[in-house]
């Protein structure tokens, strides 16, 4: 496109493929529990070899066989004392870092227990061993306490290895939110919702890793854990779908509580990359809801980034403005897939009629990318939207754009603001091309057809280093083509569709 933008509609599916792929990080604790039983594995079939092989003289002194099981005993109990104190040192820090639940995570896990149970058999069987050994020659074979004794004690530093991969893996954030994020299914969010003195908030762990992380400007935590709430809240969608409205109220009403309190927190200390984050996962949810045709929280999900768009806006601040006008247009998207459903048509007709209000005060705001990305979001979604369902928002649409095109923000005497990121020129350039498309959806193909003839003629004065692209220009021949036909001029239509081809543009219709 001609400008720095956070939104291209060419690159949509392709954007939100790498958002969801970058955005479901925690399947890596799966890979965790991989490498965990491999780790295991590797230890079994050690063990496997070192029983199996009969490294050990067929005889032994008694004072030497006394020497090396002393030593043996003290090595083990010392590794012992001295791993898990690091162990518990370690925990310690991690609690102070993220939470106080991260101790009951390490106290629940087996591979501590493991290795504990693992030495104290090793040190009892040799101080047994020690106690039965004779003062004449002895005799070893793999099954004598000796042989014995030794074996488990290689194993028992062989256990070191997947212990301490596994505790590296259980001490990493991601992991953590991964265990602490099974705690929130549909059943406990019930349960805190209908008694909160007795049950506590499955989101509250996590909500305050999340505080820590914003707090410490940690963004790599601060996105897995809001991806860790996301991912559980789409698995309640898959695994254990919703009863009845109650049960989606009493789901958003607490999450999105939590989500309002870090908005909040983000205001106070300035961080555009927590609010640009909360809206990414609001947008998700809001899309897996839409498909799951989930209303309640549909609903909210929009609302929530309504919400963003209008106090962003009224603030000035352009850069979380479009990204929340982003977001909501990607909502819109899948919401006018389903527009048959009503409550799906007045989620598309709510954000038409906010993106028409936010448009109208951008000569009193300068918006620049805001304005730019709604500008084009009102044609993304009328263009694929059902006929007859949104005639009143593109005429709404229709005046707004037509009220800014004639507002000082666009005028070309002086406009009350100075452009620092697109160029006046091109964003009135925009506005006809989604005026065009506007005007056909609506059937007011005369002044379809002059708007995109304006574009389409645009294009041999588009000598700018940041040029529009050939299938940004192909798109306005082929809607222009569409214009001349239902007009009756064959030989316009004939020649635009070439052009269309021309620019590489192929219609999905």
């Amino acid at each position: 496109m001609c400008f720095s933008s956070h939104l291209n509609y060419y690159e949509y599916y392709s954007k939100r493929l790498t958002i969801m792929q970058h955005s479901f990080r925690l399947m890596d604790a799966d890979e965790n529990k991989t490498c965990s039983i491999i780790s295991y594995l590797i230890l079994i079939v050690a063990i496997i070899l070192i029983f199996a092989t009969n490294f050990f003289p067929n005889s032994l002194d008694p004072d030497s066989a006394r020497y090396m099981l002393s030593a043996l005993i003290q090595s083990e109990a010392a590794i012992l004392a001295i791993v898990v104190s690091l162990s518990l040192v370690a925990v310690q820090l991690t609690s102070a870092s993220y939470s106080p639940r991260v101790i009951h995570i390490f106290q629940k896990s087996p591979h501590f227990w493991i290795l504990i149970g693992v030495y104290l058999i090793s040190i009892c069987l040799g101080l047994y061993t020690l106690n039965q050994i004779s003062s004449g020659p002895l005799i070893v074979d793999i099954y004598s306490p000796i042989s014995l004794s030794f074996r488990f004690g290689v194993v028992a530093f062989v256990a070191l290895i997947p212990y301490i991969w596994n505790t590296l893996e259980l001490l990493k954030p991601v992991t953590i939110l991964e265990i602490l994020s099974q705690d929130i299914t549909k059943k406990s969010i019930m349960l805190y919702q209908a008694d909160r003195k007795k049950n506590s908030d499955p989101f509250q762990p996590i909500i305050d890793i999340i505080i820590l992380s914003i707090n410490k400007y940690d963004h790599t935590t601060l996105s897995e854990g809001l991806s860790a709430i996301r991912g559980r809240i789409i698995c309640i969608f898959e695994n254990d779908p919703f009863k009845d409205v109650q049960e989606e109220l009493d789901v958003v009403n607490i999450l999105f509580q939590h989500f309002r309190d870090l908005k909040e927190l983000s205001s106070e200390r300035y961080d555009n990359t927590v609010r640009i984050q909360l809206m990414v996962e609001i947008w998700i949810i809001g899309s897996e809801a839409i498909n799951k045709e989930i209303d309640v929280i549909s609903d909210v999900s929009a609302e929530y980034l309504r919400e963003f768009l209008k106090n962003e806006s009224e603030q000035g601040n352009d850069e979380i403005a479009e990204y929340s006008a982003t977001y909501l247009t990607f909502v819109a998207l899948d919401a006018v897939k389903k527009a048959t459903r009503d409550e799906f048509e007045k989620i598309v007709k709510s954000i038409i009629s906010d993106f028409a209000i936010c448009i109208t005060t951008s000569d009193k705001i300068c918006l620049e990318l805001t304005t730019m990305t709604i500008v084009r979001s009102l044609k993304e979604i009328i263009q694929v939207a059902p006929g007859g369902h949104f005639e009143d928002e593109a005429e709404k649409a229709i005046n707004s754009i037509d009220e800014l095109m004639k507002s000082n923000y666009l005028s070309n005497n002086g406009s009350i603001c100075k452009f620092k990121h697109v160029s006046c020129e091109h964003l009135i350039l925009e506005c006809e091309k989604s005026l065009g498309f506007l005007y056909y959806y609506v059937g007011r193909l005369g002044e379809a057809k002059i708007s995109l003839q304006k574009v389409t003629g645009y294009e041999r004065r588009d000598n700018f280093e940041d040029r529009y692209n050939r299938h940004w220009y192909g798109e306005a021949w082929h809607k222009l083509g569409q214009t001349y036909h239902y007009l009756g001029d064959n030989t316009n239509e004939k020649e635009a569709f070439n052009q269309a081809l021309a620019h590489e543009f192929k219609s999905e219709s």
